[in-house]
């Protein structure tokens, strides 16, 4: 049998105000054409599809027609929500969605309600199970009883209770949303809880073969134990399968997992989507630098490190950036603070001396007509207030 492990779709987030539906539209045909390549049978959605509890309707079209691209390529789904999504619109129609091959699995009221596994038969193998372990906000459970209100112990006390379900947990995926112990973030992920009460040990995940996690947005794997195999023990986020911030220059990717007589798994990159790139220079170099061809056609992040102020950078960078969303002059937001002698002489001079003395340290190459021009303007603005 042959998975997909893949996460945190975010569908309907926009970039610097720029929509990603196309791109997101773009993943789904290519998640299509790999599902036929690679014979895959089922995939597995570890939360986050939309990036907002109330979607779009956009959103919901986009959704909707990456499902229908998958179950049409022969692949059964299986999704969790996350704690961007809305428990319960996820779960409105799961029931009659099973019977299509589609298993929805979201956040409950009660924690009984959660983590009911699902068995598919393997040819030639032992079934396996899949232990669909959602996104659980412990103040959002109407009956905690004894369970402490943290995000590790409803997820430790849902798996508790299913593992006398399980037939071998060695040979059962756990899908879960959370930020395990070791993992390492990004820019755009939103913080699940404040002072680290959302952190879920990896511990919790050492009964299963394999745990396709969801919420971290950069592909990488924890371990439990030092074995370097992907037996028990092996926890492992796919990552978001495109960029949603400037901290995401890695390669996105989906994970291919096959199940025989062992569970193991590899790393598909990703073929589609805008790669985000954060160049920087001076003006000169990053328009001219061949070290800086392959941003030409990403998202880019400019920071400038001229020591004056560049005037039209961002017009002359849009040149060669097509697809420039930020520009940061980082020399001058970088200076050190005044010293207290430094203030005190500053006091001193006249607001025409501050003036030419904010014109040379901000514009060296000023020419004296345009100082001149400043100066003029400067002076009837002065008048008018006397």
């Amino acid at each position: 049998m042959r998975l997909l492990h893949t996460s945190d779709w975010h569908i309907g987030r926009k970039f610097h105000q720029l929509s990603l539906l196309e791109d997101q539209l773009a993943f789904g045909s290519w998640l299509r054409d790999l599902i036929r390549s690679e014979s895959i049978d089922l995939v597995l959605i570890a939360g986050d599809l939309y990036d907002r509890a109330s979607p779009a309707g956009e959103a919901v079209d986009v959704l909707d027609e990456i499902f229908a691209q998958i179950t049409d390529a022969g692949a059964g789904i299986v999704a969790i929500s996350g704690n961007h999504d809305s428990g319960e619109r996820l779960n409105f129609g799961s029931a009659a969605m099973a019977a299509a091959g589609v298993h929805m699995r979201a956040e409950r009221r009660n924690l009984d309600a959660m983590g009911s596994p699902i068995t598919f038969d393997v040819a030639g193998q032992s079934p396996l199970q899949i232990l669909p372990l959602p996104y659980i906000d412990p103040y959002r459970i109407s009956d905690l009883g004894e369970v402490p209100p943290r995000h590790s112990a409803v997820l430790e006390s849902v798996i508790s209770a299913r593992l006398s379900e399980l037939m071998d947990p060695s040979r059962t995926i756990a899908m879960a949303h959370a930020f395990v112990t070791g993992g390492s973030g990004s820019d755009s992920e939103r913080e699940l809880s404040v002072g680290g009460t959302s952190m879920v040990p990896a511990e919790v995940f050492s009964h299963f073969g394999y745990t396709a996690l969801g919420h971290l947005h950069r592909p990488q794997q924890i371990r439990t134990d030092d074995s370097g195999t992907h037996g028990p023990g092996a926890a492992i986020y796919s990552g978001s399968p495109l960029a949603y911030s400037f901290s995401e220059e890695h390669i996105k990717s989906v994970r291919l997992i096959e199940v025989g007589a062992q569970i193991t798994s590899h790393e598909i990159p990703i073929g589609v989507g805008r790669p985000v790139h954060t160049v920087t220079g001076t003006l000169e170099e990053l328009l001219n630098d061949s070290q800086w061809d392959q941003a030409t056609h990403g998202f880019v992040r400019a920071r400038l490190t001229d020591p004056s102020v560049q005037l039209g950078a961002m017009e002359k960078l849009r040149q060669r950036f097509v697809h420039i969303l930020e520009l940061e002059q980082v020399a001058l937001t970088t200076q050190g603070s005044l010293s207290g002698s430094e203030i005190r002489e500053m006091v001193r001079r006249s607001p025409g001396e501050l003036l030419n003395g904010y014109l040379d340290d901000t514009f060296p190459d000023l020419d004296d007509h345009d100082r001149l021009l400043i100066n003029g303007s400067f002076d009837k603005m002065a008048g008018s207030r006397t």
